[in-house]
């Protein structure tokens, strides 16, 4: 029985280039902004103003550009100093520097600011949506390519059609965070790697572009596309997979990329604060909520000289709030002063070691617990805005957006959320379930490449988890930033190996 498949290479890479994929690219894009339009505007997150006041500071620091989103730099940190233009009431009793976090990138507040002062933050979304589509577009097309079954435009806007309304696609593509990056990293890591031959030259531009922003605006993409890395170059030599060099330097050049945007940025806040920027100590927290952390504390405190040692007057203490309470009582980390918050981040790597190394069974089932209790949660709570949140954004957010904000379903708590929820739940276990058969099933179904693609998602979903869950804590928000991309696999495995089965079948 042989199998007639279009030769899947370069030049067939090309075909179709005379039809635009243009029209099916933006009517899946528009399909995606139902949220955003249903919420009356684009979703915040608590940190989202934390991008946006880092990019304006930046701006203030270089060229002297005064916004609304300026006004607290200026308040907090400006001396007031001859030649130094500053608001009137600028603080003369500040004695300690800014602490800088190293997690909240400033490469996406700049692509935040840009668009504020474009005008309207709107532009976010437009171009998050865009990009998510054009990567849903080449994604599905480039499978058929490497399945030599041509996939039809129809077929690929129902697929991205049913992944704007039954996923949380379009919820991460409205988000103003860098959290949509995670799915088109890991979709950008899995084509260079294993669908290369199957791209035009542009396309291949469009995946390396991607995933080098992509990993230069959150720190665990950069883990993620790492960790792909190592995990696809093992399988690839264990199963023979041909990977050639180009192909390495498209992925290792943009981690190498992202590490050196991240040391620049540091150098740049260390030149223009006088201190470096701190990271902020979110795995000393796991551990000390997870229970780890809190024993060794009980042991070593009256030895040992730990920030966290404070920790111990609390009964169940959990890591959200030790990192970012305001009240000092209660606080390891924001609610403390400038020098202590400093301490906090820099004993974090002394504790975690002395920790793992006292009681490394607690901490592996923990992580591992954490990590699985990750991989099977997913939500979008994050878009119903909690008292919490509001009163975060009532005190961060200038009043001009804080005003349209309010007017958001999302600020009331009446954003529908639950038919999504309960869909994607639905279109990810049905999703797993074919792909786990497919990759267990005859090797007629797909070459080896696809095979490997597959498995390199499903690793990225797994690592995703690992890294989310034991490092910060299981919360939904982690795995629904990248499970939508799931369905679009399966759906665009589904058509191609379907069509091959027919081919076969004829040939029989």
């Amino acid at each position: 029985m042989t199998v007639r498949r279009l030769d899947p290479g370069p030049n067939r890479a090309l075909q179709g280039k005379h039809r635009s994929p243009l029209p099916v690219i933006l009517v899946i894009a528009i399909a995606a902004l139902w949220p955003s339009l249903l919420n009356g505007g684009p979703f915040y997150h608590p940190d989202t103003p934390t991008y946006l006041r880092a990019a304006a500071a930046g701006s203030y620091k270089t060229v002297g550009l005064r916004t609304a989103w300026t006004d607290k730099f200026l308040h907090v940190y400006v001396r007031q100093k001859p030649g130094i233009a500053g608001p009137s009431d600028v603080s003369m009793a500040e004695t300690q520097g800014p602490v800088t976090l190293k997690g909240r990138s400033i490469y996406y507040g700049i692509f935040l600011y840009l668009s504020y002062l474009l005008g309207s933050l709107w532009i976010v979304v437009a171009v998050q949506s865009l990009l998510a589509a054009t990567s849903v577009y080449l994604t599905v097309r480039t499978i058929g390519r490497a399945q030599g079954m041509p996939v039809p435009r129809t077929w690929i806007l129902v697929i991205g059609l049913i992944a704007t309304l039954g996923t949380s696609y379009g919820f991460f593509a409205a988000y103003l965070m860098p959290d949509i990056f995670t799915g088109l990293g890991a979709l950008a890591v899995a084509n260079l790697l294993f669908l290369w031959n199957c791209q035009s030259r542009s396309e291949k531009v469009f995946w390396i572009a991607l995933l080098a922003y992509a990993m230069l605006v959150h720190s665990t993409i950069l883990m993620l596309g790492a960790g792909l890395l190592l995990v696809s170059v093992a399988f690839a030599l264990w199963q023979r997979i041909p990977i050639t060099f180009a192909q390495l330097a498209s992925v290792g050049g943009c981690i190498a990329g992202a590490l050196l945007g991240q040391a620049a940025y540091s150098m740049a806040v260390t030149a223009g604060t006088g201190e470096p920027p701190v990271r902020v100590p979110f795995v000393a927290m796991r551990l000390i909520a997870d229970g780890p952390g809190y024993d060794y504390l009980q042991e070593h405190c009256p030895t040992e000289r730990y920030v966290y040692c404070r920790v111990l007057g609390q009964e169940h203490p959990y890591s959200d709030v030790l990192l970012w309470s305001t009240d000092p009582n209660i606080s390891l980390f924001r609610g403390l002063d400038a020098d202590d918050q400093r301490a906090s981040a820099e004993q974090q790597t002394r504790f975690v070691f002395a920790v793992l190394k006292e009681h490394p069974l607690a901490v592996m089932s923990t992580a591992a617990r954490n990590s699985m209790a990750q991989l099977l949660g997913m939500d979008l709570s994050n878009f119903n805005y909690s008292a919490v949140n509001r009163q975060r954004f009532d005190s961060a957010v200038p009043s001009a957006s804080y005003a349209s904000m309010k007017l958001t379903r999302a600020y009331d708590g009446r954003m529908p959320t639950r038919f999504v929820e309960t869909s994607m739940a639905v279109l990810c276990a049905l999703s797993l379930l074919f792909l786990v058969a497919f990759l267990a099933g005859s090797k007629l179904n797909a070459g080896p490449q696809v095979r490997a693609y597959c498995l390199c998602i499903l690793a990225a979903i797994a690592i995703n988890a690992a890294v989310c869950g034991a490092l910060s804590g299981p919360k939904g928000r982690y795995e629904s930033r990248l499970i939508w991309v799931l369905p679009i696999i399966a759906a665009a495995v589904a058509a191609t190996s379907g069509a091959v089965m027919m081919a076969a079948n004829r040939d029989v």
